[in-house]
């Protein structure tokens, strides 16, 4: 499960942070150009964007690269107290039309082509100060079928609700987002798998992951022997996942690193912001978040830069966990979770099979791609 009651953070510029996604370093900044880092200039190189590293990921993605048509540009919810959506036109860079607020990739959201309709949305978001006005707002975009500022609307009142998941409030935007396709965006990048051996992605029974928006596409993974998760007595000690180590899906950035709260025994759950976890930014706007790990025994501080196949941890028994296993998921510059793409091998009735861009699936075994 993930931590849901950090205290959200303040920065200078009024920018409120989301839990489990503590405000990085501006994207790659030292790595890249200085013109492109303000905005100023295009980053795009001549051919193809390698997408297998971390600069790479920050180059493609759309926001640092002239758009291909006249846009509406949304922020990130987290700093659209301070920014607003506001249009861009064709050939520009979006991050340059902020450049005066100082922003950054991870500030902005999604380009949507410009409609008619949109420059009344950025008139009208200007004045809706109280949730009753983005309420009235949403349903006019709803009206007038802007499906992409209706989802930002949704967005913004998950994120207003997030301490108090189990309320109607949070409820109705959530089941809202998920009729307008927010849950179905997806990491535009493949990358490994955050484990390695043989694994099985739990059964989500209750549905717990389903009912919280920083989960809908995160997986509980174990490492079973046969049909069994443990052997001998029924603590956490015998179970075969336990203090197996987790490794980075890419490489980036470590976000937030947190180790200090104790593991527990099975049938104790602690709550569940008593969990440690290890978060980075992959670049590109895509976010991996490992949760349950093992007290003391995350490898990594926050501020690090990280390798793909690194080991970032061990998993343990901390937070609201049950039995030990990683809680695991990619996520978007929001703490959104989002469908992932992995290179990977799952075991079907014809032995293992390869599979290159896929997510993983609730039952799977799976295991690393093997030569």
């Amino acid at each position: 499960m993930l931590l849901r009651t950090w205290a959200a953070l303040a920065v200078a510029t009024g920018i409120v942070v989301q839990p489990a996604l503590v405000r990085p370093q501006p994207v790659g900044a030292e790595e890249m150009p200085s013109a492109v880092a303000r905005g100023e200039a295009s980053p795009i190189p001549v051919g193809p964007i390698d997408t297998s590293h971390y600069v790479g990921r920050q180059l493609a993605h759309e926001l640092a690269r002239p758009l291909e048509f006249d846009a509406i540009v949304l922020p990130l919810i987290t700093s659209s107290k301070v920014l607003a959506p506001r249009r861009v036109n064709e050939q520009q860079i979006a991050l340059a039309s902020y450049r005066d607020e100082h922003a950054q990739p991870k500030f902005l959201w999604k380009a949507y082509p410009w409609r008619e309709q949109h420059e009344e949305f950025v008139a009208r978001f200007q004045t809706a100060k109280h949730e009753a006005d983005r309420y009235e707002l949403y349903r006019w975009c709803e009206q007038q079928e802007l499906y992409d500022c209706a989802e930002f609307l949704l967005r913004r009142g998950l994120f207003d609700y997030q301490y108090r998941d189990s309320s109607d409030n949070y409820r109705w935007y959530l089941n809202k987002w998920k009729e307008n396709g927010g849950h179905q965006r997806r990491s535009p990048f493949t990358f490994t798998l955050p484990v390695r051996g043989q694994w099985k992605v739990m059964v989500d029974t209750d549905r717990h992951h389903q009912s919280k928006h920083w989960s809908v596409w995160a997986w509980d993974l174990v490492m079973p022997r046969g049909y069994d998760l443990h052997q001998g007595a029924d603590v956490v000690q015998n179970y075969f996942t336990w203090r197996q180590p987790v490794y980075a899906v890419s490489d980036g950035v470590v976000v937030a690193a947190v180790d200090h709260f104790p593991d527990h025994q099975i049938g104790y759950n602690a709550p569940a912001d008593q969990g440690n976890y290890v978060q980075i930014d992959c670049g590109g706007g895509v976010y991996a978040y490992y949760g349950h790990l093992r007290q003391r025994g995350v490898h990594v501080r926050k501020g690090d830069k990280v390798q793909q196949g690194q080991v970032l941890g061990l998993i343990g028994s901390s937070g609201d966990t049950g039995v030990p296993h990683l809680h695991f998921t990619l996520m978007d510059g929001d703490g959104f979770s989002i469908r992932g793409r992995y290179q990977m091998e799952v075991w079907t009735t014809a032995g293992w099979r390869a599979y290159d861009g896929m997510d993983l699936e609730e039952g799977w075994h799976f295991r690393e791609v093997r030569e």
